[in-house]
């Protein structure tokens, strides 16, 4: 899966800083409570600041944890994430 694909996902999206803004699909969410984001480590990090947990918002989106440990990133994607330009992206999730 790509990292596009999961933002594609994600309603209300926005970039934020470094990561994204949105809302969170587990729960009601009026406001971006859902931040998404890659650690300097180059992991996945989805974080919903209503309290939802890691595994209620991948199951939101229709994905399993195992989808996303595998992130296909495209050079768009990288642009977007990494201020050193494309690189070999190497992805892991964390909760």
């Amino acid at each position: 899966m790509k990292l596009s694909e999961v933002l594609a996902t994600i309603e209300a999206l926005k970039k934020v800083g470094t990561g994204w803004s949105g809302r969170c699909p587990s729960h009601q969410d009026d406001q971006a409570s859902l931040s998404i984001n890659v650690s300097d480590q180059r992991r996945l990090l989805m974080h919903c600041h209503a309290g939802c947990s890691f595994g209620d918002v991948v199951n939101a989106l229709g994905l399993q944890v195992a989808d996303l440990a595998v992130i296909e990133v495209d050079n768009t994607d990288i642009t977007m994430v990494s201020p050193n330009g494309p690189q070999p992206p190497t992805f892991d999730m964390v909760q």
